[in-house]
């Protein structure tokens, strides 16, 4: 879940038009391929962060059963953000960037963080970060530390959109 003062905070750009079908919903096969790798980075990061933050609650105080329900809940999804890389998904997950675009909705690093470690339910620190960062570019070899940051703040920037627009209905 966004923290509400960014949903807040973003807002108030959001006056973005409603799609329009035509050649936006098509991607071609280098396009494809590059969204699916994506958000593949970002799925794998924030599987590590929750159950990084699942293993810390477990060993933290039995009070934070809510929290590991929540990153209980984040891991059994077959997908992280909530959709993967099937064609249909991708076109929709497109679409929503270019959403996000048009509201002028940007992350700031230090808000892409903040966003990280509340699905994290703050219980994966910085460190704890760089060495889900280490593993995540073992397992991609195409992955570098701006990768991950693009693929991540692209996942949680569709994510606010689809957020003002479940707000707006």
């Amino acid at each position: 879940m966004i923290p509400n003062f960014l949903v807040l905070a973003v807002a108030i750009f959001s006056g973005s038009q409603p799609h329009q079908p035509g050649k936006d919903n098509e991607l071609s096969a280098k396009e494809i391929v590059a969204l699916k790798t994506q958000r593949n980075i970002a799925d794998a990061y924030m599987r590590q962060a929750t159950q990084r933050a699942l293993d810390n609650l477990k060993k933290a105080a039995k009070d934070k059963k809510t929290g590991m329900e929540t990153l209980q809940k984040h891991l059994s999804r077959k997908w992280y953000f909530g959709s993967g890389t099937e064609v249909k998904e991708l076109v929709e997950f497109k679409r929503q960037l270019k959403e996000a675009d048009e509201a002028k909705i940007k992350l700031t690093d230090p808000a892409l963080l903040e966003l990280i470690k509340a699905a994290a339910e703050q219980q994966v620190d910085s460190k704890g970060l760089q060495k889900i960062e280490q593993d995540v570019m073992k397992q991609y070899a195409e992955a570098t530390s701006q990768t991950i940051h693009d693929a991540l703040a692209a996942e949680f920037r569709a994510r606010i959109i689809r957020e003002l627009n479940a707000k707006k209905k």
